[in-house]
């Protein structure tokens, strides 16, 4: 009897030991797929960081060739804003020249001496404040255009 469960333990432990021999064989086969995979995400990954390293590269290249384009498109902007700033700047001195034509017409004006009112008429003018950026020259050059055209036609 003794003899007959001996050999029925080994008829188990050789089932045990088989089982174990099969589960070994798939565990070798699971991990020889598992390292394949492993190493495929790594040339994955190798490849995917060279061709981002190469679109970064591209990209560099590419923003270092429209730098200059960008800068030209700012300097135009520049240069569009001071010629709007000019047009203004002549728009109020065009305006300032009609109000000087306008107030020199009314200027009263001696042939003796053309500086009598020229003080007041450049300072009330000059003063106020519509036309503060127009130096008062201007407006003293205009009074004495007025003046020396005025005498002028008196004396002719």
């Amino acid at each position: 009897m003794e003899a007959s469960r001996a050999e029925s333990r080994q008829g188990r432990f050789a089932v045990v030991a088989g089982e174990v021999r099969k589960l070994a064989l798939q565990s070798n086969e699971t991990a020889a797929v598992i390292s394949s995979k492993v190493e495929e995400i790594r040339a994955r990954n190798r490849s995917s960081g060279e061709a981002d390293r190469r679109g970064v590269r591209r990209s560099s290249e590419r923003n270092r060739a429209h730098a200059p384009y960008a800068q030209a498109g700012g300097t135009f902007q520049d240069i569009v804003g001071g010629i709007a700033d000019m047009e203004a700047e002549l728009r109020e001195i065009a305006s300032a020249g009609q109000e000087i034509g306008a107030r020199s017409r009314s200027w009263p004006l001696s042939s003796k001496r053309p500086t009598g009112d020229i003080g007041s008429e450049c300072g009330s003018f000059a003063g106020s404040g519509r036309h503060s950026r127009i130096p008062v020259e201007f407006v003293c050059a205009a009074w004495l255009t007025r003046w020396i055209a005025d005498a002028a036609h008196r004396g002719a």
